[in-house]
């Protein structure tokens, strides 16, 4: 068996190696038309054997591949379902902490928002760049 994914050349190629295995010495014996040797049968039922053998080593292959998929999707929703929490509960703590010094000083405190947006950008940076390793 194959230990990767066959191209579409190579699943041409078994078709038709099982179609001159069929068609050797004008039939098969099998559908009644021509005088098919039992050894032709013999190797064209052992031949496509192989193949569907190999055809299902490569479904395998690609259930496998695609499970995988699906197990680094779910992983990465749940992390930016997690970043999401995190950054709703940060918006909430800096908008309390905004409008506690609003209501100390009077006026919008411009220096503790550039830094807050700072903090955030810098936060979604680390956070792609986590979520970029993992996939």
């Amino acid at each position: 068996m194959p230990d990767e994914l066959p191209f579409p050349e190579e699943l041409d190629a078994w078709r038709e190696g099982v179609v001159q295995a069929l068609a050797r010495k004008g039939g098969n014996g099998l559908d009644g038309g021509g005088d098919g040797a039992p050894e032709d049968t013999a190797r064209a039922l052992e031949v496509m054997d192989e193949h569907v053998s190999m055809l299902a080593f490569s479904v395998r292959q690609l259930f496998v591949s695609v499970c995988t998929l699906f197990d680094h999707v779910q992983k990465t929703d749940r992390a930016l379902r997690e970043y999401v929490h995190e950054v709703r509960g940060a918006r909430k703590e800096l908008s309390q902490a905004r409008r506690a010094l609003e209501n100390a000083s009077g006026r919008t405190p411009w220096p503790w928002l550039i830094a807050g947006a700072l903090g955030g950008l810098l936060g979604g940076l680390a956070l792609g760049l986590a979520l970029g390793a993992l996939l």
